[in-house]
């Protein structure tokens, strides 16, 4: 089986569409500290489609001394909305498999614009979190407004902060690159076939 025969392309599609569904049991981004507040270890949280778990709480003792609040005031709907959008873009990529060219060159541009959209969302968030600092935080003074990075990290006075990618959003990257490479052949075919086209009329 070549790698870019119909027969392997479907099967990308259909791994594609497996990774989708699974990057909805695991994190998307891991966020750790390093404070003086605890020196032996280093809290940790994930941040899922659906919500954030880990050392919530941990969080928010250093968050009150940077003024900063860890959980985003988002509407319940908003978090439900993104683990929708993954399930239906999911069944589409499945659905793609059987498929004309069409299909899965929408479903890929639609993956790649959830993608962008996504972590622009994320990044927005993360700059309202910086900005909207709590006046009366024992630590005001030092942390003036900031935006933290999506992926980086971050350092205020003592404490530093790491955003990093999570198994979720690289099974959501390669799933993307997949459903790119199965729609691939039919994008060159219509380049190809427009060139073709375009000299013809030309001549």
């Amino acid at each position: 089986m070549k790698l870019g025969s119909i027969k392997f392309k479907k099967i990308a599609a259909f791994i594609a569409s497996g990774f989708l569904f699974f990057s909805l049991f695991f994190p998307y981004l891991f966020i750790i500290f390093t404070s003086p507040q605890y020196p032996d270890r280093s809290p940790k949280m994930f941040l899922y489609t659906y919500g954030i778990k880990g050392d919530v709480q941990e969080w928010k003792v250093v968050g009150r001394y940077i003024g900063i609040n860890v959980e985003p005031n988002l509407p319940e709907l908003d978090l439900k909305i993104i683990a929708i959008i993954v399930v239906i873009l999911g069944m589409f990529t499945f659905i793609s498999a059987f498929r004309s060219g069409k299909w899965k060159k929408i479903v890929s541009i639609s993956l790649i614009v959830t993608g962008i959209s996504l972590a622009l969302w994320a990044q927005y968030r993360l700059y309202q979190a910086g900005h909207n600092l709590d006046p009366k935080a024992p630590l005001r003074n030092v942390a003036k407004p900031f935006t933290p990075p999506l992926i980086g990290m971050t350092k205020i006075s003592k404490i530093k902060i790491y955003h990093l990618p999570h198994l979720g959003s690289i099974l959501f990257v390669t799933s993307t690159i997949l459903t790119f490479y199965a729609s691939s052949g039919q994008w060159i075919f219509s380049f190809k076939r427009k060139t073709v086209k375009n000299a013809r009329n030309r001549s």
